[in-house]
């Protein structure tokens, strides 16, 4: 397996200081007697597994803590009961000074320092081991866990148990294995369970139904890229030492959307060409970091789309995902792209359904699209038919690669340049009568023909569509508070429009007061990450960000 990048740890880590803090919050609720579990989901490489080896770090000097970290990636379920109880022991018998640093963490050798002080628990381990070596998988992972039972009561110690991509639990040969886990759970008052997937939507089905508990149920937090005050931080604390112009920081920021493996692997290149003595990043050097990353043989964004997409296989021959894919570079519905490809309704449902678990895909209402900057430029440039002959030199096509880039960031420059009125203004333009997850309700974005902007106030403008019936698309440059939609309501009032549909636009932010009251007004309610969403399945990139 390819590792395109180590989990971060040390000073390296950054951002992601609230969820931290509900971990900690957490960590001290299991010692005070108040269990809550958490689960973190977020796609790959978007930082969980440093996230919690940040947190982990943090708490590995508590007198009171067991912390426990175990990836279930390509581990056999041999391998998972020794390291689970191999680092149960080892914690413990650290925590009681009866281990030397450098001795020998191997599973026989922990036995024969615990043996005295925690026999109970030498056992426990035994009696797995042995079950183990007959083969009697489902007993041994029903009691491998009632060592966080038995080794809390003979070291007064609470367990901290790290699953990281627990999904995987269900290759492990066992039967039932999450109704299992669930029972242990449910008993285990003082053992605190932290668990990561980049299965998002097969880990929440499993939290939902098989480990929706009474006791010791799971908050789950979605981990997703950084914000953009995050993410500007980011690549101005890394490249602190390197001349980057505000045009090209936010192009980086709205290309990689504040992803943190898209940023660090630019990061690590713009570091490796300031070495060869470019202390500035121009368009010309930033075209040919991505075009490394993203086309040339090895690099590290091409080869995690390429391993991550060759789990997928179509049953229709000659015809591959990239088939499908270039459909997705704009929102479409399952009935549009069947109608370009010869492939049925059940075998595209099923691509569609592995690429939304990966991640690659976003869904909203009916549409489909591929949503990240990064991933959609490589699939339109991958897909372009190329003219190659035997003769070609190699690095001609390079710098064709990094020429199509190039003229990419030239165009993000025109469309930064362009007022928000114009964006919003383009974005409406796309819509097609399409239904859309605005709000948590699914709404239809109306298909309108005329489009007329007019200023309300100085923090408002007006939008106004004519489509089936009259949209007005309120528009507030500032935080939306209460005293606003009163406001807003009155001049609209003012008008005389017949019983048109008001959204109203929060792109600075709306606060809670001002939400229930424009709801009793009927207007619709467009949040900043709703139209975040928005420009990204229309235009390809979160406007907002920069």
């Amino acid at each position: 397996m390819i590792h395109y990048v180590e989990p971060v740890v040390g000073k390296e880590f950054f951002a992601r200081e609230d969820i931290l803090k509900s971990l900690h919050e957490s960590a001290k609720g299991i010692q005070d007697g108040y269990r809550r579990n958490t689960a973190l989901i977020g796609s790959g490489l978007i930082g969980k597994s440093s996230l919690l080896l940040r947190f982990l770090s943090n708490i590995n000097n508590s007198d009171k803590l067991l912390p426990v970290y175990l990836n279930l990636k390509n581990v056999s379920f041999e391998e998972f009961a020794y390291n689970f109880m191999a680092r149960l022991l080892y914690h413990s018998l650290k925590r009681c000074k009866q281990l030397k640093d450098k001795e020998s963490h191997e599973l026989g050798h922990l036995l024969m320092a615990a043996k005295k002080i925690f026999p109970k628990s030498c056992d426990l381990v035994k009696r797995v081991k042995i079950l183990i070596t007959e083969k009697n998988y489902d007993d041994a992972f029903s009691e491998v866990w009632d060592l966080n039972v038995i080794l809390s009561a003979e070291s007064g110690y609470f367990p901290v148990i790290v699953l990281d991509e627990f999904s995987l639990l269900s290759t492990f040969p066992v039967k039932r294995p999450y109704q299992i886990l669930g029972q242990k759970i449910m008993v285990q008052k003082k053992t605190l369970f932290l668990l990561s997937s980049s299965c998002r939507l097969y880990a929440r089905e499993i939290l939902s139904k098989k480990l929706s508990l009474l006791f010791g149920g799971f908050k789950v937090i979605d981990i997703g890229a950084f914000n953009p005050q995050e993410a500007k931080g980011f690549l101005r604390t890394k490249c602190e030492d390197v001349i980057i112009s505000n045009e090209i920081r936010d192009f980086i920021l709205t290309f990689t959307g504040g992803h943190p493996f898209y940023l660090s692997s630019i990061i690590r290149k713009i570091h490796s060409a300031r070495s060869y003595g470019a202390d500035r990043i121009t368009i010309k050097n930033l075209s040919l970091i991505i075009a490394e990353l993203l086309f040339y043989p090895g690099g590290t964004i091409a080869q995690f789309f390429t391993n991550t997409l060759s789990s997928i296989h179509t049953a229709v021959p000659g015809m591959n995902v990239l088939d499908i894919l270039i459909s997705l570079v704009k929102p479409v519905r399952v009935k549009d792209i069947l109608s370009k490809n010869i492939i049925s309704t059940t075998e595209l449902n099923r691509i569609l359904n592995s690429l939304l678990e990966l991640g690659m895909v976003s869904k909203s209402g009916a549409l489909y699209s591929v949503t990240d900057a990064v991933f959609r430029m490589w699939i339109e440039v991958k897909s372009k038919p190329r003219n190659l002959c035997f003769g070609f030199i190699p690095q001609q096509e390079r710098a064709n690669y990094a020429g199509e880039i190039e003229e990419r960031i030239v165009h993000f420059y025109s469309e930064r340049k362009k007022s928000l009125d114009k964006r919003i203004i383009e974005l409406i333009s796309s819509f097609n009568d399409d239904q859309f997850f605005i709000n948590e309700r699914v709404r239809v974005l109306p298909r309108v023909g005329s489009i007329q902007l007019k200023r309300l106030d100085h923090n408002n403008f007006l939008i106004t569509a004519k489509g089936k019936k009259r949209c007005l698309f309120v528009v507030s440059q500032k935080e939306v508070t209460e005293e606003d939609v009163y406001i807003i309501f009155n001049k609209i009032k003012v008008l005389r429009y017949n019983k048109p549909k008001v959204m109203l636009l929060a792109p600075m932010d709306i606060d809670e007061p001002a939400k229930l009251l424009a709801k009793q007004k009927q207007f619709w309610i467009w949040t900043k990450d709703d139209i975040a969403r928005l420009f990204e399945f229309y235009k390809g990139y979160n406007a907002l960000i920069a």
